[in-house]
């Protein structure tokens, strides 16, 4: 019994000694794991900004001099409705032109804090002016004039005319009511999707934009920003692993396949780009090189698609992996027939959200042209219908061409003995 009594403290103190150094080394293996990741998170950030940075720097010396819209445009709010004007517009039937005389308090430009007088006016058969009437505490762009050479006239001579209401200040109020969403939501998931946001708009802005004034290829641009935008938002939000790199490579090979077809539509459709005022307001801009207007409309499908490319290759590869997980032993085959299963439960819902988001978009369009007594075999015909159906069609084969191909991709990385799924 002594002998016995003997082993049993010896084996105690084995196990005593033994588990605490086990669980030493565990503890130091997830501080190394979870400082590489902390590494490659911040070195993925860094490396964004930079070519952000280098890449506007460089395509900036390109772009060349355009002339400057000279409008003095100037804050303010209104304090006092003066009066109302109304005078006929000329056409039987017609309401009465509007002119609304106030006074307001300039909020910004030199004349700052200066009460002025100004006026709106509100022409109905002239669809630019806005039909809102402006009101006491509104705050507005209005057009400074130029002053006069005596400032004590300087109001009675030249007075203020609305151009907007100011509502950059509701959209940035709007948009942190977004972003606060999103993070309570979200928590770091949410924070890395705002992140990755906010890079690629950035991307399209401070990047995509000039290079196409600059005369840089469209097509070559696009795919790029289209690479930038995915690769952000997976290795943030995701990290690097087996799923980001799945879902990355399924999107962008889905994008470029209905790329390719948006190309082969734009000349067999015979898309000049000509398809609304702001185009042919491109197309008559002084540049050295003129803008490739049916480049842009693959410019359109494919960034105006990626958002839901990403969504799909993201939901394949997820589910994928932890299929994987649960159920190792699974063949290469029988991971790509449980995508595809995967993605026919998705095709429908993000069919109709990007295929009602392009109608959503056309609505007015279509219901002017309807009101208007317009022929349907010429409506149907013109080129901005044209550019519309080519939207969406062109959005949602993306999708289908995505889910086969992220399926595929991940059935061949997920049964590699290296490949990370967490």
């Amino acid at each position: 019994m002594a002998v016995i009594k003997s082993k049993e403290v010896h084996m105690s103190e084995h196990f005593t000694y033994d588990e605490p150094v086990h669980s030493h080394h565990l503890d130091l293996a997830k501080q190394k794991l979870n400082t590489k990741e902390r590494s490659l998170y911040f070195l993925t950030i860094g490396m964004s900004l930079l070519i952000l940075l280098v890449s506007h720097l460089i395509i900036k010396q390109s772009v060349p001099s355009l002339p400057q819209n000279q409008a003095n445009l100037v804050q303010a709010r209104i304090e006092k409705i003066v009066n109302t004007e109304q005078s006929e517009s000329g056409l039987a039937g017609e309401k009465p032109n509007l002119k609304i005389n106030f006074t307001a308090t300039l909020l910004t430009g030199e004349r700052q804090g200066e009460r002025i007088v100004g006026y709106q006016s509100i022409d109905f058969s002239n669809p630019s002016d806005s039909l809102t009437q402006v009101k006491s505490g509104d705050r507005v762009l209005l057009f400074s004039p130029k002053q006069s050479a005596n400032p004590a006239s300087a109001n009675k001579l030249s007075p203020f005319v609305f151009v907007e209401y100011d509502r950059h200040t509701k959209l940035i109020w709007l948009f942190a009511v977004f972003a606060i969403a999103l993070l309570a939501f979200g928590h770091l998931k949410g924070l890395n999707t705002l992140l990755s946001l906010v890079l690629t708009v950035l991307m399209i802005f401070l990047v995509f934009i000039p290079s196409i004034l600059a005369a840089y290829n469209v097509y070559l641009m696009t795919l790029l920003t289209c690479l930038y935008g995915t690769l952000i938002s997976f290795l943030l939000v995701i990290g690097y692993n087996a799923k980001a790199y799945a879902a990355t490579i399924g999107c962008l090979a889905g994008v470029s396949l209905s790329g390719l077809l948006a190309i082969i539509c734009n000349y067999w459709l015979k898309i000049s780009g000509l398809t609304g005022d702001e185009a042919i307001t491109l197309a008559n801009l002084p540049l050295p090189n003129k803008i490739n207007l049916p480049a842009l409309i693959f410019a359109m499908v494919l960034i105006g698609a990626l958002g839901a490319v990403m969504d799909v290759a993201m939901d394949i590869s997820s589910a994928l992996a932890q299929v994987k997980l649960q159920a190792p032993n699974l063949k290469r085959h029988e991971i790509f027939k449980i995508g595809l299963d995967i993605g026919r439960d998705l095709i429908s819902t993000l069919s109709n959200t990007l295929i009602m988001a392009y109608i959503g978009t056309s609505l007015l369009t279509v219901l002017v042209l309807s009101g208007t007594g317009m022929s349907w075999n010429f409506f149907i015909n013109r080129e901005s219908f044209a550019v519309d159906i080519l939207n969406a069609i062109i959005g949602t084969l993306a999708i289908l061409f995505t889910i086969p191909l992220t399926a595929f991709v991940c059935a061949w990385l997920y049964n590699s003995p290296k490949a990370k799924l967490k």
